[in-house]
Formats: structure tokens, sequence, C-alpha cells
């Protein structure tokens, strides 16, 4: 076991946008992160805990799949919303099923159609610890279909992954006292793999030691440590590692914070409203982060590049402050500053997608007291328009390619900047944008299609994007 010494705390935190200096040291700055005011949207659930996203209908918009307890049916439930395209949703189609204990759910093609599925986890009392529903690509579900497993009724949290390497998804299940793994055929038939002796409030499933096998890093809880179990590829794993004394780890998330090339963990301590983060040794290992500070309560983490500054950033849904907490990464793997956004009441579990395919990530949040959906839209998107003319041209004609950038959540803020055009591999030097508008004239494209592209550089306020692709036709 491993026991941890108190951590340096950061040298700032960032309330709205305010920074309140806590200490002289360190940098307290990162590229701006962030999020327009939070819309509430109606989950379809009474009490909404676990929440994902991802493309159910493949239309190239990741949706909302949200589980929890319905106390006007006195039955668990999962809502499904589909995206409308421009970051709003459909209203929820509500999904029941019967376990006296509910835990987590995991999205993935469980039965090999190339449609995405989802499961949950949990248990009745009949020993049924998976109920699973089955996509049609369409955003339509049919289950559930129960599996009996060997801790049915003690699931908390579900990671998917190949743990044995045969080609077909498979789960880590995590729960209070132990865990387990759990086999499946690609065909949406699942089997018992082994009990782990790790407890699993949260699990996430990643390669810490480069070896080509998943590994197990898991959130416990009660237990107040993290466990580290390292995979073997045949879907079994070693005795865990244990690092001590972490006062309630609810949540765990894994990304290389400091661009050493070797994975880290960020965990979020319940008990003292911090994150802390491992630094990965490359060998499976972890040694002494830092400390972040975050609110009330904080419960599952997610690490994504919110900024788009090559960086990742973390996001914790904090229970007990009715709020997300933001914090920019820096290069060096240290999470300086703090931010916070107002959500629904006790938000329980964050997500992230680009809802309406702006470029930039946004979060989605399920608050467990009020029965709503946290929707925060990154306010570092932009909208690129690109056009040319004349199209289609005649071969030796000048072409000139105009590229306009845009606030996504307001067109009347402009992006500044650069913007650099691409084509046949080949790039244009960058183009100053003025009042969001560069462009760019050119007479030697080839004889036939190209494929134009606009990348924006960004700036202090709008993240890096590239537009969609112009297809410009060059006669003879």
């Amino acid at each position: 076991m491993r026991s941890f010494p108190v951590l340096k705390l950061p040298a700032c935190v960032l309330v709205g946008f305010f920074l309140l200096a806590l200490a002289t040291a360190g940098p307290c700055s990162a590229r701006n992160v962030r999020f327009a005011s939070t819309q509430l949207i109606a989950s379809g659930i009474d009490q909404p805990k676990c929440i994902a996203t991802a493309d159910l209908n493949h239309d190239g918009y990741p949706d909302l799949v949200v589980t929890g307890y319905s106390d006007n049916l006195s039955v668990d439930a999962v809502s499904v919303l589909l995206n409308q395209g421009n970051g709003k949703f459909n209203p929820p189609t509500v999904y029941m099923f019967d376990f006296y204990v509910i835990g987590c759910l995991a999205v993935a093609d469980f039965n090999g159609d190339g449609n995405l599925d989802f499961l949950v986890v949990g248990g009745d009392d009949v020993g049924n610890g998976i109920a699973l529903f089955t996509g049609d690509g369409k955003g339509n579900f049919t289950g559930p279909i129960y599996t009996p497993t060997l801790f049915a009724g003690g699931a908390i949290s579900v990671a998917v992954g190949d743990l044995n390497k045969d080609g077909a998804n498979d789960l880590f299940v995590g729960g209070n006292g132990s865990s387990e793994t759990i086999f499946g055929d690609g065909k949406g038939h699942f089997r018992d793999g082994a009990p782990q002796n790790a407890f699993g409030f949260d699990v996430v499933l990643d390669d810490f030691n480069a070896d080509g096998s998943l590994d197990a890093a898991t959130a416990g809880g009660t237990s107040d440590d993290l466990f580290v179990l390292l995979g073997n590829g045949d879907g079994s794993f070693q005795n865990p590692d244990v690092y001590t004394n972490l006062g309630f780890p609810d949540g765990v998330a894994s990304g290389d914070f400091n661009h050493d090339g070797k994975l880290d963990l960020a965990v979020s301590i319940y008990q003292d409203s911090v994150i802390e983060t491992f630094v990965g040794n490359g060998d499976g290992t972890f040694s002494v982060g830092q400390i972040g500070i975050v609110g009330a309560y904080p419960g599952k983490l997610i690490a994504a590049d919110f900024n788009k500054d090559g960086n990742l950033d973390l996001a914790v849904a904090n229970f007990g402050s009715n709020n997300v907490a933001v914090l920019p990464g820096m290069a060096d793997g240290s999470f300086p500053a703090t931010q916070f956004y107002p959500t629904g009441s006790s938000p329980s579990y964050v997500a992230s997608g680009d809802f309406n395919q702006d470029g930039s990530l946004d979060l989605a949040l399920s608050d467990y007291a009020d029965g709503t959906i946290a929707l925060l839209q990154n306010a570092g998107g932009t909208f690129i328009k690109l056009s040319s003319s004349p199209n289609p041209s005649n071969l030796g004609e000048p072409v000139t390619f105009t590229a306009t950038v845009v606030s996504s959540l307001d067109s009347k803020y402009k992006g500044s900047g650069s913007v650099t055009f691409v084509s046949h591999s080949q790039h244009t030097a960058p183009i100053k944008l003025v009042n969001g508008v560069a462009t760019f004239e050119t007479a030697k494209l080839p004889e036939g299609t190209s494929r134009v592209t606009a990348d924006y550089s960004g700036d202090n306020n709008f993240n890096p994007n590239t537009s969609k692709p112009l297809t410009q036709k060059v006669e003879p």
C-alpha cells in the first residue's frame, strides 16, 4: 500500500472570472476556458444518476443517455435524448427496467451489428446484474435483456473495453467492497469473469504500463483508497496496487497530463472537496501529483481539452455545491486555477460532447435532486463559413476563397487571429482575419476537384477550429 503526504495547494482559484490569490508561487493561467450560461432541460427521470454521450442514430451529433430512478413510476429508468443537430435535444424517450439497486451505464456496440447499445449495471432480487438495451441505429432501443452476474446488486460503476483481446467488448464492474470482470461475446451475451479485490465507486480502463493490455484504476469511495490493477491481456488482473488515505475518492479519470508519454490519473476526493493528481511512472505505478481546489462533495470527473490548447483539462460534478468545476490544464500537468459554473441541484455525473458541432466540447451533467440535465455550451466555439468564387472555375482562372469566423453563441462576435487555407496537403501562410474575414486568391489550382479547408488559429476568446471541407471544381 502507498500512503501519501499532504499535497501542495494550487496557486489560485478562479470563481466566475475573478482570480483569488491563495499563494505566491506557480502559474495561474492557461488558455481561456469559457462556458456559456447553463441551460436546464428535463431528463425524463426524477432522480437522474449517470449520464453518457454518444451518436446513437448515426447522424454525426452526440446524443444523451441518462439512467436513474423514477418516483412517478416506482421503477428504474433510462432516458434517451436525441440531438436535433444544433445543440438542442428532443424530449426524452424513457425505457424502464426493474433493478432494486441501480449502478451506472455504458454505451457501446455489444452485439456487433454496427449500432450503439447501452446497458445498466445493478441488480434485482433474482440475481440479474445487467440490463441491456439494443439499438437499431435510428435512436430506438429494445429491451431490457437481463443477465445474471456474480455480484448482482453490488454494482456501482462500469467501464467498457476488450479485456481479453478477443475483439468483443467486455466490462469491468466496480462495487462497494469488490469488483468483477464480465466478458462479452460480441453478440450481446455476457458471462462472469472473476472477482477483483478492489472497491469501485468509479473505474477507468487504460494501458498504464504500455504493454498493450488494458489495466484498471478504481476510486475506492468508502475504502478511502485508489486501486490500480494491471491487466494480463487474457481478462485477468494482477493484485491491486493500493494508494491509501485519500478521503473517499469518488471519481477517477486518466490522461497524459504532463506530456511525458505516460498516463496519469486524476481523482476527485469527496470529503476534502479537491482533485488529486497521480503522475504515471510508465510501469503502472504512480507518484504524488498536485491538488486542485473544487466545490463541495465532488463526484465524477472527466479529462478533455476544452480550450484546444493541447493540454488536458478537468471537469468535475460538485454534488454538494450545485455547480461544475472546470480546471484548465497546463503543459506541466498542473491545474492551478478553477472555474465554477452553476448546474441544477446535486449534479452527480458529467459528460462532454460537441453538441452543436462548433469544434469545441460542451458539458452535460445529470442533476440528481431536481430531475434535470445541465447543458453548458463551450463559449470558445466558432462556426467557420468557407466559400469560393467562381466555383466551378476554369484552369488558370483566379479563384478567391473566403473564410468567415464567428462565435457559435452569437454571430455578431467575430474571431481574430489568422486562417490558413489547406488543399492537396499544401497550405498558405497564415492570413490575418479582419472583422472575422480572411481571403486568399490563387490561379494555380489543378484541373479536377480540390478539397479545401480553412484552419483557424484561435485567439484569447475562441478556440482553434477547422472548417468543413469545400469542394472546388476546376474545369479544363
